[in-house]
């Protein structure tokens, strides 16, 4: 289309966060602030039948999912990087990353990212 591509390439979990880059630059200033960002995460039960309702992974044994505190929000020079700093990360079976925010061109980006995460690096 010529368009520019407003989706994340990569994603990797960083000691104390997320770090997510996108095809294309971001708006700095709507890409920095906190309220644009939620998260979310989850286990599943592992049993005979098919499929699981989410389980708290601060509580294991109770139904639901925990917000996640994004503690702070970083962006590259670039406007391509996002990091996401997440106080209390731990390994996870999912993960959900929302967003809204502004491209540099000004296009609207509002998404959802899902990851499991199964090893938080200490530094």
């Amino acid at each position: 289309t010529g368009k520019a591509v407003h989706l994340p390439t990569a994603f990797a979990v960083v000691p104390g966060g997320v770090r997510l880059t996108f095809a294309a630059p971001l708006d700095k200033e709507s890409a920095g602030d906190a309220e644009n960002w939620g998260a979310e995460q989850w286990n599943y039960l592992w049993t005979d039948k098919y499929g699981s309702p989410d389980y708290s992974a601060k509580s294991p044994g109770k139904a639901g999912r925990d917000e996640v505190e994004i503690k702070s929000v970083t962006v590259s020079d670039d406007g391509r990087t996002v990091t996401l700093q997440l106080p209390g990360l731990q390994p996870v079976m999912q993960m959900m990353i929302q967003y809204n925010l502004k491209a540099a061109d000004g296009a609207e980006v509002e998404q959802e990212l899902y990851a499991t995460i199964n090893e938080v690096p200490k530094r």
